[in-house]
């Protein structure tokens, strides 16, 4: 019977063989229609712990819905494997290679989208998986026990194993070929020729040599076991001289085995360590793992009670607690629960802070003074108290006013365009003064209000009084203000003289000068003059 890996730890409840999923042939099916799937910013689709390898030849399909804009229905292309829960697709193998993306610039319809990767004469790679999805951690094809229609793979020559637990054949299967595979999972999983255990050299005497090269540098002479023709031979030790010597990769007899006879070195546990102290903390053992800068290392969770030192770059998918002295760049964010966030040493929060949320606004800002240099911003204004200066150096900004060398300036919309029926005035984004500076197209109906998703009552107190000013350039008797409106609701204008203006001028300027008290929620007094500048 054959028997694959290393022989199974007593007592152990774990099974370590697995079958292979069948590789022939996987979906992800997804809603293309989802932003939190699909980001057109990012030209990513989000596939939690997906089976996809950069460079695989996908066929992308809608699923009857509609597809997304930069994709074609029932195309193939190629996996960017960008993190274990996120892809991208590519025109060719050498742009996924290249990581060159296919521009996302519309979401779907539908959330049956698939992606279907399959045995199509072209893909040599495919994720090792069991249990519909679970990944492998083997490491190496030995492991792993592979037909193809019922053949038995040769791993020397037929198929290997990349990082990642990737499976690599030498020749593209086709659509046809049936694949069924068993493997087994180490206990400890290392690529490392270090950790290849039991390996045995064999020599013949010839009577006269006693030194013979091993294939690999044992710790010490008591790392191998040493037989002549299956008798066992003592090795030196505690500076006792006996059979045997190991130093570095060669073998050393005081005595020369005799002719034919044969002679078997078998390397025990960690056969090839070279380095001081080598491997002697596996396995509850105590003391140092040293490593070669050329080795890798693959664990599934990691426990230090003591400090963890990297040299180059961390990276990791989640963190619990960060203690760190120097520079941290988080990927996509940094979400703090609970606790404060204290800037030292002349520390700043760099940004224009236009997509800050979860900050709650307040109605007063107290503090004692406010020495601003360069530009500030304030909400809706800047309440001063009676025995109180502002002191302004270059522009602070109000919404729509500004202080500027000791002169109040005012925004105001210059709109060019003939304005009739009801025109929507901004006045968060254009102040309180409208200047039609194009002949009015028509009588016309102002409405006064915040913004599309504003209204203007929220802007202004009870109690308070605010001024607009109505520009409008005309020609014609006909085309004057009619109505003026707050947040859509018609307003009543108690003209100076004590009637309203029942046409234009028909020439020159119109000016409309209206004082707004607000006397309760949604409530306004307007008082307007009506003059002609020609």
């Amino acid at each position: 019977m054959a028997y694959l890996g290393n022989q199974p730890i007593i007592g152990d409840s774990i099974n370590k063989f697995k079958i292979l999923d069948d590789i022939s042939t996987f979906t992800l099916t997804f809603d293309g229609s989802s932003a939190n799937t699909v980001s057109v910013a990012n030209d990513t689709i989000i596939a939690p712990n997906h089976r996809f390898i950069t460079g695989q030849k996908v066929t992308y399909s809608d699923g009857g819905g509609t597809v997304i804009t930069g994709l074609t229905d029932g195309t193939s292309y190629f996996i960017i494997k960008v993190d274990q829960n996120t892809i991208q697709l590519a025109t060719s193998s050498s742009n996924a290679s290249s990581a060159t993306a296919i521009d996302l610039t519309g979401l779907g319809a539908g959330a049956s989208h698939t992606l279907n990767v399959k045995f199509d004469g072209t893909n040599t790679k495919f994720k090792i998986t069991h249990n519909n999805g679970t990944k492998s951690t083997i490491t190496k094809p030995e492991q792993l026990s592979l037909s193809i229609n019922g053949v038995i793979q040769n791993p020397a020559s037929d198929y290997s194993v990349e990082s990642d637990s990737t499976l690599v054949f030498n020749s593209a299967p086709v659509s046809t070929d049936k694949a069924f595979g068993s493997f087994i999972e180490a206990v400890v999983t290392f690529e490392a020729s270090d950790f290849d255990e039991h390996t045995i050299d064999e020599f013949i005497g010839d009577g006269s040599t006693t030194a013979f090269s091993l294939s690999k540098t044992p710790p010490s002479s008591r790392d191998i076991i040493v037989v002549i023709d299956g008798v066992f031979q003592y090795p030196h030790s505690s500076g006792q001289t006996r059979s045997y010597s190991a130093s570095g990769s060669q073998l050393t007899f005081i005595a020369a085995p005799a002719d034919g006879a044969v002679v078997q070195a078998r390397h025990i546990g960690f056969a090839a360590a070279t380095s001081t102290p080598g491997v002697t903390a596996f396995y509850g053992r105590t003391g140092n793992v040293t490593f070669d800068s050329s080795d890798d290392l693959s664990i599934h969770n990691l426990t230090a009670s003591g400090n963890v030192s990297i040299d180059g770059v961390l990276t990791y998918e989640d963190v619990t607690n960060v203690d760190s002295i120097g520079i941290i760049t988080a990927r996509d964010g940094i979400s703090i629960t609970g606790g404060n966030v204290t800037l030292t040493g002349g520390g700043s929060f760099i940004g224009d802070g236009s997509t800050l949320t979860g900050v709650a606004s307040t109605e007063n800002v107290n503090t004692s003074s406010l020495n601003v240099v360069g530009i500030a911003t304030v909400g809706s204004g800047i309440t001063l108290s009676p025995d109180g200066d502002g002191f302004f150096t270059g522009i602070t900004t109000t919404r729509s006013a500004s202080f500027g060398g000791g002169v109040l300036q005012e925004t105001f919309h210059n709109d060019t365009s003939a304005v009739s029926g009801t025109h929507d005035h901004d006045a968060l984004t254009y102040g309180m003064v409208w200047n039609g500076s194009t002949n009015a197209g028509g009588s016309f109906v102002i409405n006064l209000r915040g913004d599309a998703s504003t209204t203007f009552d929220s802007l202004i107190d009870i109690g308070k009084v605010t001024t607009m000013t109505i520009y409008s350039a005309n020609n014609s008797t006909s085309n004057y203000m009619t109505a003026f409106q707050i947040d859509g609701s018609a307003q009543t204008i108690k003209y100076s003289g004590g009637s309203a203006p029942s046409v234009a001028t028909g020439s020159g300027v119109d000016v409309y000068s209206l004082t707004i008290m607000k006397t309760a929620a949604s409530t306004f007094s307007v008082f307007g003059n009506f003059t002609n500048f020609a």
